[in-house]
């Protein structure tokens, strides 16, 4: 059985992954919650990360901060990311979306597919406490997911994104636009 948590950045996806299309389950012999579901939203992801490994599931998330957490090494994490090539505003062009910013609807398409054809590499992922990205690619007529661990250099890089945020909740004189240019240079 295919059990997972959704966090909060990408918890409408529940609804399309695990949810029916006439009837049918879009993924059968599963079991699927939220962090909503628990009563998480905004907890630390510590709570998070407990909650999960009590309920045997892999966390499904966003938030890169689950790869590079020392304290969040029980429980098996899948990052969505990646990029997907659509249309662009201007008429010819195309534009490469980042994962988080594709509407719901294409969103919802892709991560079923994701859960469909890999089931058994989530599952593995919860057994193993692994944590890896699942990296999206192509356009959405022809898009392809690659489930890998972050390289070292990934890690380095939300490893300095995680400890800006961590100096920036200390220091309440700081402004978060400074941080984000500070990693952006990075």
């Amino acid at each position: 059985m295919l059990r997972v948590k959704f966090d909060e950045n990408c918890m409408e996806l529940m609804t399309s992954v695990f949810g029916e299309s006439d009837g049918v389950p879009n993924i059968g012999n599963s079991d699927a919650d939220n962090v909503v579901e628990e009563n998480l939203r905004g907890e630390a992801d510590l709570v998070i990360t407990k909650q999960t490994l009590e309920a045997d599931r892999t966390l499904v998330t966003c938030d890169t901060d689950f790869l590079v957490e020392p304290e969040l090494k029980k429980v098996g994490v899948v990052v969505l990311w990646g990029r997907l090539a659509q249309p662009a505003k201007t008429p010819g062009q195309i534009a490469q979306v980042p994962f988080v910013r594709l509407s719901k609807a294409v969103r919802g398409t892709v991560v079923t597919y994701l859960f469909r054809n890999y089931r058994q590499e989530i599952d593995r992922i919860r057994a193993e406490k692994e944590k890896v990205m699942a990296i999206l690619s192509g356009d959405l007529n022809n898009y392809l997911w690659t489930i890998r661990r972050p390289t070292d250099a990934e890690i380095e890089r939300f490893h300095v994104k995680y400890v800006g945020k961590l100096i920036l909740s200390a220091l309440p004189f700081s402004r978060a636009g400074e941080l984000t240019v500070i990693i952006t240079w990075y």
